[in-house]
C-alpha cells in the first residue's frame, strides 16, 4: 500500500494543478522560480486516510492532457465530501480533513479555516466549472469527465493549509524556505509542488 506521504501529496497537488491549468492564466514571473523541498520548510499533517488515497492512486495514476484528473474525484467521492459530483457536504468535509489531527492541535484552526475558505470558493466557481464540464462532454462524448471541482477542493485545502503553516513550525532560518513563503503570497501555491516534483525527476534522471 502506498501511504499518503509528503511525496505523494506533492504528486497529487502537481497533478491537480496541471489539470486545472487549462483555465488559469499564470503570470510569467511565477513560472521561473525553482524551490527546495517545501516539506523541509513546513510539514503539515496528512489530511486524508491512507487506504483511500492508496486506492485512488492505484485506480487513477494516468491523466489525459485535455481532461481533468480523476484522482481527486475518487478521493472526494470515497470520503463523501462531494458524493457523485453533486452537492458539497460542508460538515463532512470539515470532519474528514481534521479527523487526522488532535482536537487541540495547533493545526486544527488552520485546517478549519482553509476548509471553509476553499468550500466557499468552490461553490462560487461551480457554475463556471459546470460550463467547462459541459464543453468537455461535448468534445469527448464517450469519456467520463471527472469533476474539476474535486481537484479545486483538494488543491485549495492542502495548499492553503501549507501556506498558513503556523509561524512556530515554519523554518524561517532557511532563505530558501522564505523564498517559498514569499512566492506563495504572489503566485499559485501549487506551483511550489509542481516545480519541486520537476526537480526530483531531474535528479533521478541524472543519477
Amino acid at each position: 500500500m502506498q501511504k499518503f506521504t509528503p511525496a505523494v501529496l506533492a504528486i497529487l497537488l502537481a497533478s491537480v494543478f496541471i489539470s486545472l491549468a487549462f483555465d488559469e492564466v499564470v503570470p510569467e514571473h511565477c513560472t521561473k522560480d525553482t524551490f527546495c523541498n517545501p516539506f523541509k520548510c513546513c510539514r503539515p499533517p496528512l489530511l486524508l486516510d491512507n487506504e483511500i488515497v492508496s486506492e485512488c492512486l492505484a485506480k487513477h495514476n494516468q491523466t489525459h492532457p485535455k481532461l481533468p484528473e480523476c484522482m481527486s474525484e475518487c478521493l472526494v467521492n470515497r470520503t463523501g465530501i462531494y458524493e457523485d459530483s453533486q452537492d458539497i457536504d460542508d460538515k463532512l468535509a470539515l470532519k474528514v480533513f481534521k479527523d487526522n489531527v488532535a482536537a487541540k492541535s495547533i493545526w486544527t484552526p488552520v485546517i478549519v479555516s482553509a476548509t471553509k475558505e476553499c468550500l466557499a470558493k468552490a461553490k462560487k466557481e461551480a457554475p463556471k466549472v459546470e460550463q467547462q464540464v459541459e464543453k468537455l462532454r461535448a468534445e469527448f462524448p464517450k469519456r467520463h469527465i471527472c469533476s474539476p471541482m474535486a481537484g479545486m477542493i483538494m488543491e485549495c485545502v492542502h495548499t492553503t493549509v501549507y501556506k498558513n503553516c503556523p509561524a512556530s513550525l515554519f523554518n524561517t532560518t532557511n532563505p530558501k524556505c522564505m523564498q517559498i513563503k514569499n512566492f506563495m503570497s504572489k503566485c499559485p501555491p501549487s506551483l511550489v509542488f509542481v516545480r519541486q516534483e520537476s526537480q526530483e525527476k531531474d535528479k533521478k534522471v541524472k543519477q
